[in-house]
């Protein structure tokens, strides 16, 4: 039930996200929406909002799985107000990508926990999206990053590579340098994606990783899509994404691709991220 909004646009607008989801599962899940665009006065009272909810959804055995409903900004906001140790004693399927990969991120680090890298409630269900999600969370099946046909990867370094997979939005890893809230890297195969990023953005955020000591210690790198990130300016020189990939990467020596279907799109794939065992990576 959605209450206490602000603004009869707000309140229109949770409604249909939360049609979405309910249309999503297909009545496959009973649906519990809490605080997520309720009214709030100040940040600290967003923050402490969407803490409680997280803590609240953990504690709550009759909830299986936590979906975000939507990306945007503020996850970070709320690391530090979270219960690690009461999700590590409940643990369930949470599931998101944008602005969630810090919760993600966070909830692995501090609790051990596998999450998924997948869609939101607000995300475009299609039939590509909801079978792949449906494979790993309902059948339990190996999670294959395998594109649709008109959608070829492309290789940066061939090779295998054998690793758990990390990562997720690469602005927000790179904002998360220098916290408690980032895993160990060591041996895992990093993937990541983002959007609306120039490419001397993502240039930079890549050097950040590379002088935090990151991309040195990964044993695999996926770059996965990165949604309407133009090269700027017609009229200054730039090097293109790819460029900047083959700069970053090709120097690492690693097993390394472009292009997974991973991200801000209509069709994505949904990863279970830090898994505990170690998984075979080929890439050819």
């Amino acid at each position: 039930k959605t209450q206490g909004f602000w603004n009869e646009e707000l309140a229109s607008l949770a409604e249909r996200r939360n049609r979405q989801v309910r249309d999503a599962v297909n009545q496959a899940a009973r649906v519990v929406i809490n605080h997520c665009l309720q009214h709030r006065i100040g940040i600290v009272v967003f923050g402490w909002n969407r803490r409680a909810d997280v803590n609240a959804m953990f504690a709550d055995s009759s909830v299986r799985a936590v979906l975000a409903m939507a990306g945007g900004w503020g996850c970070n906001r709320i690391l530090p107000l979270l219960d690690y140790e009461l999700i590590r004693q409940n643990p369930k399927i949470i599931i998101g990508y944008s602005d969630v990969t810090s919760l993600l991120l966070a909830i692995y680090t501090h609790s051990n926990l596998i999450t998924f890298h997948g869609p939101l409630g607000t995300s475009t269900w299609n039939w590509f999206s909801i079978q792949h999600l449906q494979r790993i969370l309902f059948d339990g099946a190996a999670m294959t990053l395998q594109n649709l046909l008109s959608t070829p990867v492309e290789t940066i370094t061939k090779g295998k590579a054998r690793g758990r997979l990390v990562g997720g939005n690469l602005s927000l890893v790179a904002a998360l340098v220098g916290s408690d809230y980032l895993p160990d890297w060591q041996n895992s195969i990093l993937f990541v994606e983002d959007i609306r990023e120039e490419v001397y953005r993502i240039d930079r955020l890549l050097t950040q990783l590379k002088l935090a000591g990151i991309l040195d210690q990964v044993a695999g790198f996926i770059f996965a899509q990165c949604t309407n990130c133009p090269i700027g300016d017609a009229n200054e020189p730039s090097l293109t994404l790819r460029q900047v990939l083959a700069d970053h990467i090709k120097p690492l020596g690693i097993p390394a691709w472009y292009g997974s279907m991973i991200g801000h799109l209509s069709s994505r794939l949904s990863d279970p991220r830090f898994q505990r065992c170690f998984e075979s990576r080929v890439f050819k």
